[in-house]
């Protein structure tokens, strides 16, 4: 069930090439910072991404975070008022009978805010829901698969006393596993598995034996309770005692869904997918983080129809336009990429935001992308804003490339001397820059471009 990369068979495959048909970890296919997806070694396509789970932190490092969860109001409010309930419970038959009732909205209450956390959302289960009985039968989903064990177990004891322990074993260490199973599947057939119980305790490691061990100790403190609860002086105690097992048990319970957010791919959940947003630094001030993690999945129409509406909508939404631009590069959709690149920079030189046209232009030239801007108002706007040591290389190039196939167009004259001035200031080739503005001086039409053409040629020696 798990994907590993063609190069490290040790390591899991984070992304694909649909080209080549090979499967590579992050080694494999370092992410650069200024590109979405990282390229195939082999073709230099772009790859696809098989998981979003390195965006998520492991559980070891959340573990501190999960303990404090059950701090929150709701959980506190779930914890206190159900310790005080069965602390009061009396012993005998009657006592026994209130305690599987009250059972019935804790244990929905368990796997609803496991089921919540596995899913990525936030804990906002509402308390009130549970002790109106508003249940998804999951107290006697698990009642009846226990039961139906324990009398398996009885049965075979008598005969085959080896086997039936060895079940009872089973089951007992497969119980946070069976749980999970039953959160994910809501089916007693799958949950009493062995197999899908088994591929979880491997799945999850050493981490489903932290969930075990706090189980345990859980069970431990109930029976101290219990002993407690035969003493009519042990009130206190009791509660004390049963609201440190109900938070234990709360906390196992966010754990287990928190290790399926984990391995959801392993596992084959489907989680909430704006969720990873918790897990984008930036995200939660940026409006983009939804396009961001469509990125990161592949899945580019999705992408591309949100951009789109919110270009439609506004326009000047800059930073849509450039992701837009940048995702058609990743497509290699280049006729697309020069529609909405030509608007772009035409809405960015109107604005007067020649300097944002021109970082991001050089941004694009950077990638090696086959874009030549259009209007000749706009390329003159833009290398005039590139007369730096980082740029004007760019700069020139563009220049080049346009006088190349529209030698005198209308406002050659402009262009012109931006290419003089950036050869002269930035490329050490005054006597080309002589040469260009000479040209000006005697073909250009308009008095004040070959005034301002011979005042920059006489400051050249």
């Amino acid at each position: 069930m798990t994907d590993f990369c063609k190069y490290h068979p040790k390591e899991y495959a984070h992304w694909y090439c649909r080209t080549c048909n090979v499967k590579f970890c992050n080694t494999c296919a370092p992410h650069p910072e200024n590109e979405y997806l990282p390229k195939c070694v082999l073709c230099r396509r772009s790859l696809q991404s098989l998981s979003i789970a390195e965006k998520i932190p492991p559980f070891w490092r959340r573990l501190g975070h999960l303990l404090q969860l059950p701090f929150a109001v709701s959980q506190l409010s779930f914890i206190f008022i159900f310790a005080f309930v069965f602390s009061l419970l009396p012993t005998g038959k009657i006592g026994a009978i209130l305690f599987l009732l009250s059972l019935i909205p804790v244990i929905e209450y368990l796997f609803s805010n496991m089921e919540l956390v596995a899913s990525g959302d936030k804990l906002n289960v509402k308390l009130s829901a549970f002790l109106k009985f508003k249940n998804k039968s999951m107290f006697l989903k698990l009642l009846f698969a226990y039961v139906f064990i324990v009398l398996l177990v009885a049965k075979l004891s008598s005969s085959l006393p080896l086997i039936a322990f060895a079940l009872a074993a089973f089951f007992a260490l497969g119980f946070p596993a069976a749980c999970i199973i039953l959160m994910m599947e809501k089916s007693i057939k799958e949950m009493l598995n062995p197999v899908k119980i088994i591929y979880i305790i491997r799945c999850f490691g050493s981490a489903y034996f932290v969930l075990y061990g706090a189980i345990g100790l859980a069970t431990y403190l109930s029976v101290v309770s219990f002993e407690l609860a035969l003493d009519s002086g042990g009130f206190l105690k009791a509660l004390i005692l049963n609201l440190l097992i109900l938070y234990l048990v709360l906390s196992v319970f966010l754990m287990a869904g928190y290790l399926v957010y984990q391995y959801h791919k392993e596992l084959n959940f489907t989680i909430n997918r704006r969720s990873i947003r918790e897990q984008i630094p930036y995200a939660r001030t940026n409006a983009m983080a939804e396009v961001d993690i469509m990125l990161q999945e592949g899945r580019f129409e999705d992408a591309r129809k949100i951009l789109l509406a919110k270009i439609s909508d506004n326009p000047l939404d800059y930073k849509a336009s450039e992701k837009l631009i940048l995702l058609y590069a990743v497509e290699e959709k280049n006729s697309f990429l020069k529609k909405i690149a030509d608007k772009y920079f035409l809405n960015l030189i109107q604005h007067n935001k020649s300097r944002h046209a021109a970082d991001f232009f050089h941004k694009l030239k950077a990638r090696h992308l086959e874009y030549h801007i259009e209007s000749i108002d706009v390329l003159t706007a833009i290398t005039q804003e590139m007369k730096n040591k980082k740029q004007f290389l760019t700069a020139c190039e563009a220049i080049e490339s346009y006088i190349d196939e529209k030698p005198y167009v209308p406002g050659w004259e402009r262009l012109y001397q931006v290419y003089a001035e950036l050869l002269n200031e930035f490329a050490n080739k005054g006597d080309k820059a002589k040469v260009i503005l000479a040209t000006i001086v005697e073909r250009g039409g308009e008095q004040e471009a070959i005034d301002r053409a011979q005042t920059y040629l006489d400051t050249i020696p």
